[in-house]
């Protein structure tokens, strides 16, 4: 399996794709939120809000030959930043 995101920093709210890959699989979910996915291809739009750094975990089980649950991982990891403000020169008033 594989989870992949097409930004790795954006700023506060701003969309990052995350896409992931599986076969062979009975049950899908990305965690933070996401919750379940069905396909075994396929993409979601995520706007982190809070600055840091934001990793999202695709998790797939399925049952192995014996019917034991077999469990794997995949993450995808974003830092998100504030937005930059402009600084303005200091002001001098003349006297």
């Amino acid at each position: 399996i594989a989870l992949v995101a097409d930004k790795t920093m954006v700023g506060t709210g701003k969309p990052v794709m995350l896409t992931w890959t599986a076969a062979d699989v009975d049950y899908m979910e990305i965690d933070n939120g996401i919750g379940q996915v069905r396909n075994s291809t396929g993409s979601v739009v995520v706007r982190p809000t809070e600055p840091g750094m934001h990793t999202y975990t695709l998790t797939a089980r399925n049952a192995d030959d014996s019917g034991a649950t077999v469990t794997r991982t995949a993450s995808a990891t974003v830092r998100v930043f504030s937005p930059f403000r402009k600084r303005h020169p200091p002001r001098f008033d003349e006297k």
